[in-house]
């Protein structure tokens, strides 16, 4: 195998590949946002309570929000049964033993739907938890 090529016949799992890499990627926002929530939330509150800064909504209710965005990211990507019947599709235009750009054969739909969750948790943590340390050091001098 050429690297960005595959062979037609080892492209058949394809899509389960895809699927495994979406959901490694979910599984790696989940302790993320766990991490933060345990790690570093805790220590926030601790904080502003010592400095009298009241939070946003969005940060009080970070435990609340992590779950939201993390059921949103799962209906995102959950939805993958397409996958191997555009896969089928895709393969059905080329000869045995062909090789193929991989990058024809992966489903740019799925993976925006992946792209989409990761930023939306990324968001989250820089809006929930970086901006309010931003506003109390530079209310500090």
């Amino acid at each position: 195998m050429y690297w960005g090529y595959i062979k037609k016949e080892d492209a058949k799992d394809l899509a389960k590949t895809q699927r495994i890499n979406s959901y490694i990627v979910l599984g790696a926002n989940v302790i993320t946002l766990g991490m933060f929530n345990f790690l570093i939330i805790p220590r926030l509150y601790e904080l502003t309570a010592d400095l009298n800064y009241v939070l946003p909504f969005y940060s009080r209710y970070y435990l609340h929000f992590s779950f939201l965005i993390l059921a949103i990211m799962f209906l995102l990507i959950s939805d993958s049964s397409y996958l191997e019947e555009d896969l089928k599709k895709e393969l059905g235009k080329y000869k045995k033993g062909e090789m193929i750009l991989l990058r024809k054969l992966w489903n740019k739909k799925y993976q925006w739907r992946v792209m989409t969750g990761l930023f939306l948790v990324m968001s989250y943590l820089v809006i929930s938890i970086i901006l309010p340390v931003y506003q109390i050091t530079s209310s500090i001098q």
